[in-house]
Order: structure tokens, then sequence, then C-alpha cells
């Protein structure tokens, strides 16, 4: 949207993409008659009130989070390494600060010593000169000046050492307190606990990482196995045993696919039950029909084992931990966690 002020002092607002269109919002009130364009359109008040509504709305809405792609999150691990070495970084900039401090008293100091040289030299050539009554009161304002400017000089060059560069460096002592073969004590207690509180965070996404590797590739392998059946049924000279095989293929694939992520289960401490909590829990007569959703393999004597798609009976509600009790069509009674088994259907 384009403003623009006429020789009156009335703003036109020209609408880029369709000029007798008023913006997305409440309807703009038309006021008189409304002229070309291309002649200078008077648009009325109320349109320009309404675009900066809307305008300001859109600007209140909120933003999408930004992908990380690159994962450079301080969330990620070992990312709060770049928190920690601001100690060692703030400790470099004090060094810094104190080197820049010495190079400009350098600087200070040469330029007080060539100002009193000049003065001294030029001192003396006047003289010797035919100099008097104000022209030489004039001189020897000039030359006083120069070493009273010298001295200003001289002075700071000394604060800048003796003076500023003692405080930073003091200050640099007492707020970067160092630990013997650990470097600053901030920084080790910092690594430390950054280390501790992402270990299992760590662990856990390095096992989705792996999972999520195993899953794509599955999923590419269905791809490639669905193309394939598209192929082959596409072309009626192959046999229908061909055909049957590149169809069990692809059902395998899906498969895969499918067991690839196992939902996490809670391990059940068998030690810690005791005889209460397990007369608690209501028990089933007969019990309720319940399929496996996933291949599970009891780690426990008293777990089930059991393969996805197979049906048997939950005789026990879940637990606190997420475990419930089931009995096999063979007969075999035990626990299983809960999220790997549904309600069949009748």
């Amino acid at each position: 949207m384009e403003r623009k002020v006429d020789g009156g002092g009335t703003m036109n607002c020209v609408h880029a993409a369709s000029p007798t269109a008023p913006p997305v919002g409440r309807q703009a009130p038309v006021r008189g008659p409304q002229k070309s364009p291309s002649k200078g359109h008077r648009w009325p008040p109320g349109l320009v009130l309404d675009t900066l509504d809307m305008n300001r709305d859109m600007a209140s809405q909120p933003k999408e989070p930004l992908e990380d792609p690159k994962k450079q999150s301080f969330w990620m691990p070992g990312n709060y390494a770049r928190t920690v070495q601001r100690t060692d970084q703030s400790f470099q900039a004090c060094n810094d600060v104190t080197a820049c401090f010495l190079e400009r008293a350098k600087v200070e100091k040469l330029y007080a010593q060539q100002l009193s040289q000049w003065s001294s030299k030029w001192k003396a050539i006047m003289d010797s000169r035919p100099v008097y009554g104000s022209l030489m009161r004039a001189w020897q304002c000039f030359f006083a000046s120069t070493e009273r400017l010298a001295a200003l000089h001289s002075s700071i060059s000394q604060s800048l050492v003796a003076e500023e560069g003692e405080r930073v460096k003091t200050w640099q002592k007492e707020t970067f307190p160092k630990k013997l073969f650990c470097g600053f004590k901030e920084s080790y207690d910092n690594k430390t606990s950054f280390s501790r509180a992402q270990k299992p965070w760590s662990k856990k996404l390095t096992k989705l990482e792996k999972v999520r590797l195993a899953y794509h590739k599955a999923c590419q392998k269905e791809q490639a196995a669905l193309e394939k059946e598209k192929q082959v049924n596409d072309n009626p000279a192959l046999s229908e045993e061909k055909k049957l095989k590149t169809a069990e293929a692809k059902e395998r694939a899906a498969e895969e696919r499918e067991r690839e992520w196992l939902p996490p289960v809670k391990k059940l401490k068998r030690k810690r039950r005791n005889q209460k909590g397990k007369e608690s829990r209501p028990v089933m007569i007969g019990g309720v029909k319940v399929r496996a959703l996933y291949d599970y393999v009891g780690e426990e004597a008293d777990e089930l084992s059991f393969r996805a798609g197979e049906t048997f009976l939950k005789v026990e509600e879940e637990d606190d931990q997420g475990w419930c009790r089931g009995v096999l069509s063979g007969g075999k009674e035990g626990f299983y966690p809960a999220n790997y088994a549904e309600v069949a259907e009748c």
C-alpha cells in the first residue's frame, strides 16, 4: 500500500492489488464519490484506520517455532559448551581491555613526549629572535599551553596503566577464581552440571535417532516394494505366482515398518511387589480378550512373551506401573506391559 499527501494535505492511499477493494476486515465506509486511482483517488479516513488495524493484528499473531535442522539449539546434547566457554571468553575479554589500555597509554605518552620536544625546540628558536612586547607574550602563551597539553596526555597515560588497568586486573582476579588442573572453577562446575543433566536425555536421543534411521530404511523398503508390485501388476506377461510373491514381499515390508518402533515400557521391579498391592487391584472374572500390538519377550520369570497379533486374556487391570496380568492360550499366566495390547474386537 502506498500513501501520498496531495497539495491540500489530504492523505491518498493506493492499494497495490485492487485499488477499489477495501482491506480484509471491517467494511470501510464510503463517504462521497470515488475518483479514479489514476487521477489521485481520495480514500476515506476509515480505510486508513482499518488498514492500520489489520497490520497490527497480523503483527500480533503468534509465529510458528523455527525449525532447527542443524541441531544448534542449546538443549541438544553437547551444545552447552558455548555457554561454558563464556567464562573463558570473558576472562580473555579482560585481557583484551588491559592490552587496549596499555597500547593507548603508549600512544598518549609518545604524544606527550613529542609535544614537549616540539615546545622546547621552538621555544629556544623564538628566544633567539628579535621578538618583543605582545608578540613575545603570544608566543609564551602558545608554548605554555603546549606544555599543559603534554602534561595532560602524560597523566592520561599514567592513569590508564596505574589506575584503570589495575582496576580491571583486580576485578578479573576476584571474578574468575581458578581450579587446579581444571581451568576456571565456574567453567568446571557448569560443564559438570550440564553433562550430568543431559546424560539421560542424550541416551534417549541416541536411541531415538537409531530408531528413526531404522524406521526410515523400513519406509524406503516398503515404498520400493509398492513400486515393484505396481510394475508387476501392470505387466500382463508375468505369472500369478510372481505377482503373489511380490504382494507377500510388500506385506513383509509393511510389517517390518510397523515393528521398527516399540513404545517405551517402564520396567516393573518384581522384588518390590507386595501382596497388599496385588489384592487391591480388581480381578476380572473370565478375563477380557486382548490382541498384542507388538512383539514382546519377557525378561522376568513371571512375564509373558508373545508376538504381534496374538490374542490372549487379560485377567487383572493395569497397576500404577503400567503392567497387566494375563493368561496365554496355552495356560501360562504372567505380567505384560499394558501399552503392548488392546482390547480385541468381538
